[in-house]
């Protein structure tokens, strides 16, 4: 059995696609939540408990996000690992490259350079995509260039 895919008693009743595809749902919410200032609405007052609690204005924050990626990148590639990256970067290298400037953009180059060569062929769409996210982070990052996430900021 696959591990992650949706089984009924024990067959799997998943798709590859649908897989990857629910999988890089999960990652791009888990990007946008650690890259947020503060959480309200519906969980306000947990919110405020922990925060306080933890001294932080975010319990999960970037480090947990850098964390994520590096430890991915640390990591044989498998098929779905580039289309996991690609939704990663695509919701958190604006907060990323605003954090951790120049840090970024050095595990973006190993990135380029050393880990997209390593690859499976079967995920050629998402190697591409991913290619060419790398490079539109190294040509505009040191400059602030990268464009920031739609619906990061909530209101007007």
């Amino acid at each position: 059995i696959k591990l992650g895919y949706i089984s009924v008693d024990g067959a799997i009743k998943e798709s590859d696609s649908a897989f990857f595809e629910r999988m890089c749902g999960l990652i791009s919410f888990y990007a946008a939540i650690i890259q947020t200032n503060s959480l309200s609405g519906i969980f306000d007052n947990v919110y405020i408990a922990l925060s306080l609690f933890l001294g932080k204005p975010n319990v999960l924050g970037l480090s947990l996000g850098w964390t994520w990626l590096a430890t991915i990148l640390n990591l044989p590639p498998r098929t779905i690992t580039s289309y996991l990256i690609v939704s990663f970067l695509e919701q958190a290298s604006f907060a990323f490259n605003q954090r951790f400037g120049v840090n970024f953009e050095k595990l973006i180059q190993f990135l380029s350079e050393k880990y997209l060569p390593l690859i499976p062929s079967s995920s050629i769409a998402s190697k591409t995509r991913l290619e060419i996210i790398c490079k539109e982070i190294l040509s505009s990052g040191h400059k602030g260039g990268i464009k920031e996430p739609v619906g990061r900021k909530i209101g007007p």
